[in-house]
């Protein structure tokens, strides 16, 4: 049977562009009139196609990717124009936006004038020439940040993004220097998990007080409603109190924080999500009477725990079974009178040797 051609097709759960199937169809001789095309795939002819596929993308790319300008404005700094990238990774611009690329560093001057700058603000608009052409001070909205803008700034301390620009690339955060970030209210999603996984110095992510879903306590990521904890930043300073309207720690929430000791979830707390605590430098914690269950891998890694102190009677249910890094022979687990025999049977729990009730 044949069907009406359309730009993206889904063929036996495999998505291929409209392209590729035109041509694997002309090969097959399957194609017809430029408006139809049917084609048989039997298990034989799948990894064929998915090699076709791969490389029509590549072409299509290619091909209908125009050479759009790009623009350098007074102090130096480049921004581009959207490109379509068929990965789905980057967003798409509209007409009159730009991202923020970086520093136009063929310029030997302006590289060493921004590796001296210790704090630096996305604008919301860019004002510049053409890089090119003969288009003179056109001004743009700047509406993301590339994956590499701050590369050229070796001992950049804090970024403030200005509000309008609505998309962060996750690489961007990639740096051993910055300290702190200014969020606006029009970026509308961060991804979480890269603020340490790139093992910098963030300290303070600081979010817009008008942000319509985020909003931060010291620096700590939560969602508006204090609900969720979604990141600590991974050298945070000072004492980290989590507010009693807290029922989820997010995935990742404390990986890798190397400057957390104590941690005492509120009684409120249900869920611990996958990573939470991985690898960071816990000491002791409390676990609130509410909590009901731990993600994979939430404690894995933290050599430094010694103490945990278990409110709820039934143990809380781990997604997995296996306890790696953990220093068992100098790790206390405090739990409820009465409930030992629960937590010796417990997946999890039963493989720590030294229980207390209390």
């Amino acid at each position: 049977m044949c069907k009406p051609v359309s730009k993206i097709i889904e063929v036996h759960h495999t998505v291929l562009p409209y392209g590729t199937i035109m041509e694997v169809g002309k090969r097959f001789g399957s194609f017809k009139d430029n408006q139809y095309f049917c084609i048989v795939i039997n298990k034989r002819m799948k990894k064929v196609l998915m090699i076709l596929s791969m490389l029509a993308m590549c072409l299509a790319a290619d091909a209908r990717v125009p050479d759009f300008p790009d623009f350098i404005d007074a102090q130096g700094l480049l921004y581009k124009m959207y490109r379509d990238d068929i990965s789905g990774n980057e967003l798409p611009g509209h007409e009159g936006e730009v991202k923020f690329w970086g520093i136009d560093d063929r310029y030997g001057d302006v590289t060493e004038r921004f590796k001296a700058v210790k704090v630096f603000t996305v604008p919301a608009t860019m004002k510049g020439d053409m890089v090119g052409g003969e288009g003179k001070d056109i001004t743009m909205r700047v509406t993301a940040i590339d994956g590499h803008a701050f590369s050229g700034m070796p001992n950049l301390e804090e970024v403030i993004v200005s509000e309008g620009i609505t998309y962060i690339n996750p690489f961007a955060l990639n740096s051993k220097t910055m300290k702190i970030i200014r969020i606006p209210s029009t970026v509308k999603k961060l991804y979480f998990s890269n603020f340490n996984f790139f093992q910098a110095a963030w300290e303070k992510v600081i979010i817009a007080k008008n942000h319509p879903t985020l909003c931060d306590i010291d620096g700590v990521v939560y969602n508006k409603e204090k609900t969720v904890l979604h990141v600590c930043p991974i050298r945070h300073r000072g004492k980290i109190t989590i507010p009693a309207t807290v029922t989820t720690i997010d995935d990742n929430a404390f990986e890798d924080v190397a400057t957390i000791g104590t941690i005492t979830l509120p009684n409120g707390v249900v869920a611990i999500g996958k990573d939470a605590f991985y690898k960071s430098s816990i000491t002791s914690l409390t676990l609130p009477a509410t909590l009901k269950k731990m993600g994979k891998n939430a404690l894995n890694y933290c050599k430094e725990l010694k103490t945990i102190r278990c409110k709820a009677a039934t143990p809380p249910t781990v997604e997995e079974d296996h306890l790696w890094g953990l220093k068992l022979e100098e790790l206390t687990v405090y739990i409820p009178k009465g409930s030992l025999k629960k937590y010796q049977k417990a997946d999890w729990w039963k493989h720590i040797t030294n229980f207390v009730e209390e």
